[in-house]
């Protein structure tokens, strides 16, 4: 396990000259300082959703003695529990660290390639998560040919533009999914309302087929 204190070193002595000299930077140091800083932070990224694959794949197990052990089940198992043991560690909710901690596990067994776009500095949790969130409903070997189709683009491209092209690939490799899919979003058609942001408005959300949306 690596040790922090070492790790960030590097960084927090380049967080002191930015300090002294940060007025004196040429606009094209400071864009690369920031590249930078975002590559680090979406490999140490990668290393967490690893981690946080591994822990999920982790029961107690009693033996027959009583004694406790812990038994790695695979990559792909997530116990019950796994969540609640990182919710206070990352700062979040368990509903949010619910989600990341799916987010972990299908990085990790189902689109490995996102990981190793991660762990290389290209692209982020949030755009990783994208991937998954798209290729949910998809079997293994589906994620792997659409990955594979989009590999070279992971990193390159906004939030907006990676949805389009992945849901673009998974048509490509797998039109009859993209259907379903569609067809299941059409019937769970909703509408959604909660408190506004200021006193006497309320905010509300739809979600309705296409076409119908156009002709409200």
């Amino acid at each position: 396990m690596f040790d922090r204190a070492e790790s960030a070193g590097p960084l927090l002595q380049e967080l002191a000259r930015l300090r002294e000299d940060g007025h004196e930077r040429s606009v094209a140091e400071l864009t690369e300082l920031v590249e930078r800083c975002q590559s680090v932070a979406n490999s140490a990224t990668a290393v967490q959703l690893l981690a946080m694959a591994h822990l999920a794949a982790v029961e107690d197990v009693e033996l027959e003695d009583g004694t406790v052990v812990e038994q790695h089940r695979g990559l792909g198992h997530q116990r019950l529990d796994a969540p609640a043991l990182v919710s206070d560690r990352l700062g979040l909710s368990d509903a949010a660290a619910s989600s990341r901690m799916t987010i972990a596990v299908d990085v990790v067994t189902r689109v490995p390639g996102v990981l190793d776009a991660m762990a290389a500095g290209r692209l982020d949790g949030y755009r990783a998560g994208i991937v998954c969130e798209e290729l949910r409903d998809a079997p293994p070997e589906v994620c792997r040919a659409v990955v594979a189709r989009i590999e070279g683009s992971l990193g390159f491209e906004p939030a907006g533009l990676l949805r389009r092209r992945v849901r673009r690939a998974l048509g490509a490799v797998d039109a009859d999914l993209v259907r379903a899919k569609a067809a299941r979003a059409r019937a769970a058609r909703s509408l959604r309302r909660w408190p506004g942001g200021e006193p006497g408005v309320d905010t509300w959300m739809g979600s309705f087929p296409v076409e119908q949306a156009r002709s409200g």
